[in-house]
C-alpha cells in the first residue's frame, strides 16, 4: 500500500502536459481510472482534452457490450463533460459494424456534438457503422459545418437533413465523408483544406471545393459520378 501511495505521488508530480500525453496512449476507459487516484490527478483528468469512445475495447469483455458501451458514453456526458475546463483536442466515437445488434447512437449524438462545439473541438471523428443511419438535424449541421475551430471532420453513416451541405470551417484541413445520404451537393469553402475524401454517398450529384491548399482529393462511389468543381 505504501508503495502504491508513493507511486501515485510520483505520478501526480509529473507536469500536466506529460500526464495528458500518457493518458492519450492508453484506452480511454482505462485513462478514466487516473481520476480516482488523487485530487490532483482528478483535476488533470478534467482538463484532459480528449473524448475517445471505442467499442472494440468493450466487445468480448462484457455480457452486453452494446448496452455497456452506450451507458459509458451517457455517464461521461452526464458526469465528466460538464466539468471539462479546456478546449477539446479530439472527440472520437468508433463503432464497427455488428449485424447482431442495433446501436442507438442517435440518442447520444446531439449531446456529444453539443459538447464538442461548446468546447471548441479541433477534431471530430464519428466512425459509426450501423444498419440505421444517424439523422442529423439542420441546426446540428449548421453548428458542425461552421465551427471556427475544427481542423478535422470525419463522418460515416449519417443522413443529412439538408440537400446542399456547405462546409465553412475556416481552419479545416481534413474532411472525410463516407456512406452518408441526404446530401446532393457538398460545398467545401475552407481556405486551408488539404485533404478531402468522399465515398459511397449515393445521393451526391455535385462536389465543389474552394481552397488553394488542396493536396489530396479522393472520391469513390459505385452509384453516381458527381460533378467536381474546384
Amino acid at each position: 500500500m505504501v508503495e502504491n501511495i508513493r507511486n501515485n505521488t510520483e505520478f501526480e508530480n509529473l507536469p500536466q502536459g506529460l500526464v495528458h500525453h500518457i493518458m492519450n496512449y492508453v484506452p480511454y476507459n482505462d485513462a478514466i481510472k487516473f481520476s480516482v487516484l488523487s485530487k490532483t490527478l482528478h483535476s488533470m483528468w478534467l482538463s484532459f482534452p480528449v473524448l475517445d469512445f471505442d467499442y472494440t475495447f468493450f466487445s468480448g469483455q462484457h455480457e452486453d457490450p452494446h448496452r455497456t458501451f452506450l451507458s459509458f458514453i451517457l455517464e461521461t456526458l452526464h458526469h465528466h463533460c460538464p466539468r471539462i475546463n479546456k478546449p477539446l483536442q479530439r472527440l472520437r466515437v468508433k463503432y464497427p459494424y455488428d449485424y447482431r445488434a442495433y446501436f442507438p447512437f442517435h440518442s447520444v449524438f446531439e449531446g456529444l456534438l453539443y459538447i464538442a462545439i461548446k468546447n471548441h473541438a479541433k477534431e471530430i471523428i464519428f466512425d459509426i457503422c450501423t444498419n440505421n443511419l444517424v439523422d442529423v438535424s439542420s441546426d446540428s449541421l449548421l453548428s458542425l459545418f461552421s465551427s471556427q475551430f475544427l481542423t478535422m471532420l470525419n463522418l460515416k453513416y449519417f443522413r443529412f437533413s439538408v440537400a446542399d451541405s456547405v462546409i465553412l470551417c475556416p481552419k479545416l484541413k481534413e474532411l472525410v465523408i463516407s456512406s452518408c445520404k441526404g446530401a446532393q451537393t457538398i460545398i467545401v469553402s475552407s481556405p486551408y483544406v488539404e485533404k478531402v475524401e468522399i465515398s459511397c454517398c449515393s445521393d451526391l450529384v455535385g462536389v465543389q471545393i474552394m481552397g488553394k491548399n488542396l493536396l489530396e482529393f479522393c472520391f469513390k462511389n459505385g452509384v453516381s459520378n458527381p460533378i467536381l468543381n474546384m
